[in-house]
Parts: structure tokens; sequence; C-alpha cells
């Protein structure tokens, strides 16, 4: 067997055939087929060991659609195949499963053909490519055709696909979302705008995917490449921020806080913004916005001074923009005071 050069056309006249098929393959819908077990033992280490460990004479492969088998055999049968997104999927999953090299070869080049050929401005288009190059990286372990397929599509613009792709993100699981921010790279504006049009649309209760996709993405770049969108952004989170658990409300502070405090540290902004977390156990919260502002408030100033210089109001849990209409701050610096209690 070791002196057959794989792959090769055993031809398929014996395929079916009662003399060589001396083992039943399970189809779906009560599908029987009849196959060489020394067929499949010279494409498949796997399926050889099986043989001769266990000496099967029955393989169940119901899991997966009769067409897909049933072509997946044939090209054993064949040593050729001709590759379709249809099918695509369990072809290449059984392939790999089977350990038939040559087939996971051709799977490999097939789906390269994909990306190149991928129109990016067909969204059903990149959405089977996105979610293939998912399901592979999931189940296979083959994260750098995640890198393939997010680079071919950033670089002729992602911004319209990750728009769709995440309008309803809360229906996603962890790696479509993983995968959608990859694309979005830079583009923080982009999916702070799309998390803010989440928010709008949901109950006041902020979703567990809003919090991930919070702390993955880079807060500062927002801040610095568009200060009025950030601010809406947090202006929606405080407002819901009477309906949130404590520990929610102390995580979007914390972003909030370094975001500042980062931003402080590059040296674009010189403003204290002091945000005070008591420590509590109750769920009881009350924001105060300390404004207007005196540009002439040091960071060091301590919280008694600062006070002393501001002007407190109660906001009743929400915190206004404190932005211009034209995107120009009014009030580069802000205190906001948050107390749990």
């Amino acid at each position: 067997m070791a002196d057959i050069l794989l792959p090769a056309n055993f031809g398929l006249d014996i395929l079916q055939c009662r003399v060589h098929g001396n083992v039943t393959l399970l189809l779906a819908d009560d599908v029987t087929m009849a196959a060489s077990s020394v067929i499949l033992s010279l494409n498949s280490p796997v399926l050889r060991n099986l043989f001769a460990e266990t000496g099967a004479t029955t393989l169940d492969f119901r899991a997966c659609s009769g067409a897909a088998v049933q072509c997946f055999v044939r090209a054993l049968y064949y040593g050729s195949i001709g590759l379709d997104t249809v099918l695509f999927r369990e072809i290449n999953k059984m392939a790999h499963h089977y350990e038939v090299g040559w087939l996971v070869k051709r799977c490999h080049g097939y789906f390269n053909t994909l990306i190149a050929d991928m129109d990016t401005q067909d969204y059903d288009n990149v959405f089977y490519v996105v979610e293939e190059a998912r399901f592979q990286s999931d189940t296979m372990g083959d994260s750098l055709v995640v890198e393939r397929v997010v680079k071919r599509i950033k670089s002729s613009g992602a911004a319209g696909f990750v728009e769709k792709y995440l309008v309803d993100y809360t229906e996603l699981e962890r790696s479509q979302v993983d995968i959608a921010l990859e694309i979005a790279g830079d583009n923080s504006c982009l999916i702070v705008k799309i998390v803010i049009a989440n928010l709008l649309n949901k109950s006041m209760e902020i979703d567990a995917v809003t919090k991930y996709i919070l702390t993955q993405i880079d807060l500062m770049d927002c801040l610095k490449k568009n200060k009025a969108l950030f601010d809406d952004l947090f202006d929606l989170l405080f407002e819901k921020a009477q309906n949130v658990p404590v520990q929610d409300l102390k995580l979007f502070l914390k972003l909030y806080r370094k975001t500042y405090e980062d931003f402080n540290t590059e040296g674009e902004d010189k403003g204290s913004k002091d945000i005070a977390i008591d420590e509590c156990k109750s769920s009881a919260v009350t924001i105060t916005l300390l404004a207007p502002v005196d540009t002439n408030i040091r960071p060091r100033d301590t919280n008694e001074e600062t006070e002393k210089r501001l002007q407190a109001s109660s906001l009743n849990g929400s915190l206004p923009s404190i932005c211009g209409s034209d995107g120009s701050s009014k009030n580069p610096q802000i205190g906001v005071r948050i107390k749990i209690i």
C-alpha cells in the first residue's frame, strides 16, 4: 500500500460493488452505501487503523449530509473532486477528520481561491467566506485562515460589512464578534457607533456582548478621533446606570477613567477627570456632574479644592454631553463624582 501514489483513480465502477464492498456506510435518511475497506484505508490512515484494530464493517456517517458523504467517498475512489460552496464545509471537515492528506490540500487550495476572488462589496459572499474561516479556526484550529480573510477584507474596505454583520451582535457567538473586531481594526469609531445604535434599540439593560466589546476596542483612539462620539457613548451608558448591577457601573467608570488617564498621559488633554467610587455593596447609585469647569484646575487639585471651584448639579442618573453642536468641546475638562450608597 505504501507504494501507491495518492490521489489515485481506483475506478468508480467498483464503488457499491458487492464483491469489493465489504464495509457498509450508514448515511442520513436510512441510506446505506457499500465501500471497500482497502480503498478507504489507502486514503485515510485513521480508517486504516480503525479497520486494523477493530475489524469494523460498518461506519456511521449520519452526522453529515448524504450528498456530502457520497461526494467524499467518490473522491477517495476517483482521486479527484469538484468542490463547491454547498458541500465544501462538510467535505473539508471529513478530509481533516479522516486525515485524507491530498484532499485536505485540495480544500485548502479551493478556499484560498475563494478568499482571493471574494467580492468585498457583496455582503453574502463576504459573509460566507468569513463564516467558513471562523468554522475552520474553531473546529480545525487553523487560526491563520482567519488572518488571511481579515487581511483580504481590510484591503478593500470593511466598514459596510462590519456594520451589517454586527447589526444585532447580541445574537452572535464570541468568535463572530472577535472576527468582526479584527476586520474593523483601528476603526474604533465605527464600533462605538454600532454599540450606541444597539444600546438605543434595546431596553435599559446592558448585555454581556456590549460589555465585552467595550473592553476589547481602543476607546482612547475613539476619544482622539471623535470626542463627541466618545461622550455620546458614555452619556448613554451612564444614563442606563440606574438599571445595571454595581459591578457593571464600576466597569464603565473604570473604562472612562482609564481612557482619560491614558489620554492625559499622552499630553493631549491636561484636564482632571476625577471619578470617585465609594466602595459599597448597595446597588443604589447617584451620579453628579461637577460643571462648568474652570480651565485653571490643576490635575493635582484635591476633590475638596475642586468642588470649591465648581458648580455642582445633580443629573438624576444621566450625564449630558459636554460637546457643542459643532463637535467642539465646551468644557474640555470635567469632574464626575459617582457615589454608590
